[in-house]
């Protein structure tokens, strides 16, 4: 028969009432707090994340800027309820592109070719060409006059100053052309580039085509002397 010391077990009691004690204290905590207008989460139904931060009990809609295009969106809290508990998602991933991005990605993803307009976004487009054009447009004396949006056309247009010369640049979509024009004082329009989008077939393709477009801008605004378009 094995003898302990006298204190032992009443060391054992006492870890066993702390023990106890724990389990009641945790049992009676109460349940987090929802804010209002947050979609409750079903725990059962998350893939375990292993993080030290804990589950997550609740979601929120969620605003985000698109990576491709720029534009502001929401991650609604059912769409993340969808994504984390019915797809099954990693409750480390969140959202980084709008749905027709996405959809774009995805195709892309899968090899998809033959689009005569792959370029589905005026945000996107302008926002490379713009950044681009930037310092030979300073360098040329012409400031940023703005951005227009043709939702009925699904175009867009750049429009930049010098004095009483308008330079403008744009991507007409119905014929997925890249084109820009100079206006002088007496309206007289003289195109200095004109770069289609007929169905490349790779995003490298199209990057070629924009860099095309922002090449043939730049060679003339490094030359532009007004009255000699």
């Amino acid at each position: 028969m094995t003898h302990f010391p006298m204190g032992h077990d009443h060391n054992l009691m006492t870890k066993r009432r702390r023990k106890q004690k724990n389990a009641t204290t945790k049992n009676d905590s109460p349940e987090p707090k929802i804010p209002d207008g947050a979609v409750p989460a079903d725990l059962s139904k998350q893939v375990p994340n292993n993080s030290y931060s804990g589950p997550v009990t609740y979601y929120e809609d969620m605003p985000f800027t698109c990576i491709d295009c720029g534009t502001d969106e929401i991650w609604t809290a059912e769409q993340q309820k969808w994504y984390y508990e019915e797809a099954k998602g990693s409750l480390y991933a969140t959202a980084v592109r709008c749905r027709p991005c996405r959809k774009k990605h995805k195709e892309a993803r899968k090899g998809n070719v033959g689009d005569p307009n792959p370029i589905k976004h005026q945000g996107s487009i302008f926002k490379r060409i713009q950044k681009a054009l930037e310092p030979a447009i300073t360098a040329a004396g012409f400031t940023f006059e703005r951005r227009i949006i043709l939702h009925e056309k699904w175009s867009a247009i750049l429009e930049y100053s010098r004095g009483d010369f308008q330079l403008s640049c744009w991507y007409d979509r119905p014929n997925a052309t890249l084109i820009a024009e100079v206006m002088d004082e007496q309206e007289n329009c003289s195109e200095i580039a004109n770069v289609p989008f007929n169905a490349p077939e790779s995003q490298a393709a199209i990057l070629n085509r924009m860099d095309l477009f922002c090449s043939a801008v730049i060679k003339y605004l490094e030359n532009f002397e007004p009255g000699e378009q």
